[in-house]
């Protein structure tokens, strides 16, 4: 491996209340490579303990929650190497991920986006789904089709034999060639949540750059587990509402109107309905419905991706 990986590549974590869960992911990672942690909860004490404990971090406290497309802009701006790898708190690196993924950047010059191999939860899974997405891009019309017919279940949860090219990867860790980035707008800042990744991915491919598999970079994954735990009902009801949000957002950015309408009336109908059953059934299942209802109609009137959680 090449000694001087570390000069190409500044690592960015975006975290939200995460404590002691970012430790883990700092560990995972190789001390050789700078590492900029943007802490959208305010935290300062954590930015003396960590910044205590690792010598490469440099822990960065915003004054408000910012999402997560704004954070990854701020260091898109301020990030000096060649490229940015970006992860969250919930991630494990298996050892030498970054250096493979640097290793295949070098060798495949028109990537845009190398993602590693996925695994996922304490059984380390491999999820076809959870790695990468069976988007179809209409790159003269640049539009997204919204359909995953596409997918071929027979390969679901194959785990790859070497590298692919593909037309999305999740937002799990991505290495960026920031000029390339750069060259189609950064990160889009109206997302606050979800879908900022396969956005990304789309107009990297539409910009005729390669969104890229790297079988030999591995990573665990526990989903949904960055956050302080007594935040939980909170994030989920967030996260519902912004995945609604995004969902419409993203379909009308790229003139996709039959997927919207479609999906319009199903989240729309559904919701309504498991709201009126849901409300004397649960709580939890009548809150969910409401986030997404909510978020839906919010989109749909053209607001701003407002919503954040309550501590």
């Amino acid at each position: 491996m090449n000694l001087n990986y570390s000069d190409l590549c500044t690592v960015f974590i975006v975290t939200y209340y995460s404590n002691e869960k970012i430790r883990y992911c700092l560990d995972s990672i190789e001390n050789k490579y700078k590492i900029i942690v943007f802490d959208n909860s305010g935290q300062t004490t954590n930015k003396i303990l960590i910044e205590n404990a690792y010598s490469n971090v440099n822990y960065i406290v915003s004054k408000k929650n910012i999402g997560i497309p704004r954070a990854y802009n701020f260091g898109l701006n301020i990030i000096k190497t060649d490229y940015m790898f970006t992860t969250q708190p919930d991630v494990v690196l298996r050892r030498g991920c970054v250096d493979n993924l640097l290793n295949a950047a070098l060798s495949y010059p028109l990537a845009g986006i190398l993602s590693p191999t996925t695994f996922h939860g304490d059984k380390k899974e491999y999820i076809l789904d959870g790695d990468h997405k069976a988007l179809k891009i209409d790159k003269i019309n640049k539009k997204i089709i919204f359909d995953n017919k596409n997918m071929n279940k027979k390969i679901y949860n194959k785990i790859p034999e070497g590298d692919f090219c593909v037309e999305g990867v999740t937002g799990t860790a991505m290495l960026i060639k920031n000029t390339f980035l750069k060259k189609i707008g950064g990160w889009d800042k109206n997302i606050f949540s979800y879908w900022e990744d396969m956005d990304i991915c789309a107009r990297m491919r539409m910009n005729n750059f390669q969104v890229i598999k790297v079988r030999d970079a591995e990573l665990d994954h526990s989903p949904f587990s960055s956050h302080n735990q007594e935040l939980s009902d909170s994030v989920n009801y967030f996260r519902n509402w912004h995945y609604t949000w995004s969902s419409y957002y993203i379909r009308i950015k790229y003139r996709n109107y039959i997927a919207t309408l479609i999906y319009v009336s199903k989240i729309f109908i559904s919701n309504l309905l498991k709201i009126f059953f849901y409300y004397f059934l649960s709580r939890k299942k009548y809150l969910i419905s409401q986030a997404k209802l909510y978020g839906l109609i919010i989109s749909i009137l053209g607001k701003p991706s407002y919503f954040r959680v309550k501590k």
